[in-house]
């Protein structure tokens, strides 16, 4: 089975080099979607948590990129541990996981788990970044003379000739991870994955 991540933050990250378990560097969980699809590509199971705040101070940066508010979070906000729950029992399905800037997702999960004193089995399915495997496909020129990683935007927008909409919100950029990840794999960029 394949999952499709994404995460929305408060925040950016205080230090990009550091392990999950410098909980002070990474920040916390506003948002989480998740896309579940069977070995034939149907979707099994999709996801979208909001996650309440309690008493965290809400970055206001990070809810404007987001596309989110404190009221949303605080109205429609779900515990934390009941959505890294549910999304731990996805990973357990799960033989390939998929989000885009996978290190930055999976370091924001893993941190919250690590807060909340939770067990999970992520480590154990084979884990590939969309973001990474789709820089030569894009072939965006960098500033080295190599190719930059792409954004997800500059990805649909390579694969559809047209950006998306909401871009920074998790629910709308796991719709353009899933249409891109599709695309990917029918034009057989993927292929040397599996």
């Amino acid at each position: 089975m394949f999952l499709l991540f994404d995460v929305s933050t408060n925040g950016k990250p205080k230090n990009w080099k550091a392990h999950f378990t410098d909980t002070f560097s990474w920040p916390k969980l506003l948002h989480i979607t998740w896309l579940l699809y069977d070995k034939k590509g149907d979707l099994i199971q999709e996801a979208d948590y909001l996650i309440n705040p309690l008493s965290m101070e809400l970055d206001p940066t990070a809810l404007r990129l987001s596309g989110l508010t404190e009221e949303q979070l605080q109205k429609d906000g779900v515990d934390i541990k009941k959505a890294l729950a549910e999304f731990c029992t996805a990973v357990e399905k799960s033989m390939y996981i998929f989000a885009f800037n996978l290190q930055y997702n999976e370091n924001v999960v893993l941190a919250e788990l690590y807060r909340n004193n939770m067990d999970h089995k992520y480590m154990q399915a084979e884990r590939f970044c969309l973001m990474r495997e789709s820089t030569y496909f894009c072939r965006i020129p960098g500033r080295d003379g190599g190719f930059k990683w792409p954004t997800l935007t500059e990805l649909h927008a390579k694969l559809y000739k047209v950006g998306y909409e909401g871009a920074g919100n998790a629910s709308k950029d796991i719709m353009a991870i899933s249409r891109c990840f599709n695309k990917l794999l029918s034009l057989g960029q993927l292929d040397d994955l599996f």
